[in-house]
């Protein structure tokens, strides 16, 4: 975890944010927590990149205070989206529940697709 922080020092006069993609913020949460928490000491903004399937991971970062902009990912419309995913019959509740706490107003957000 230093020496990631310590690069970041090293780099600091080219860095403007830190982005960060959902995916990793699972992958070892404790960590991830405490090198956002160290990225935002630092008085870094950072962007949170998701496809929405986790509404309480999403939540929780927003609540912690320690990302500052969301991107989110929406594949299509509810019909077509496990056909686009590739999952038959995928439930997109999660991904509902992402859009609408984003809709909120809680953090600053983008919904981004491609066509």
């Amino acid at each position: 975890m230093l020496k990631k922080i310590n690069i970041i020092i090293i780099f600091s006069s080219l860095i403007l944010s830190v982005k960060l993609n959902m995916g990793f913020t699972l992958f070892i949460p404790i960590l991830v927590f405490y090198l956002l928490k160290d990225i935002k000491n630092l008085g870094y903004p950072i962007k949170l990149d998701t496809n929405g399937t986790n509404p309480y991971k999403l939540k929780s970062l927003v609540d912690s205070g320690l990302i500052d902009y969301v991107a989110m990912d929406v594949k299509n419309d509810k019909k077509a989206y496990g056909e686009i995913i590739g999952i038959p019959n995928y439930d997109t509740k999660k991904v509902e529940q992402s859009v609408d706490f984003l809709l909120s107003g809680a953090i600053p957000y983008e919904f981004r697709t491609t066509l």
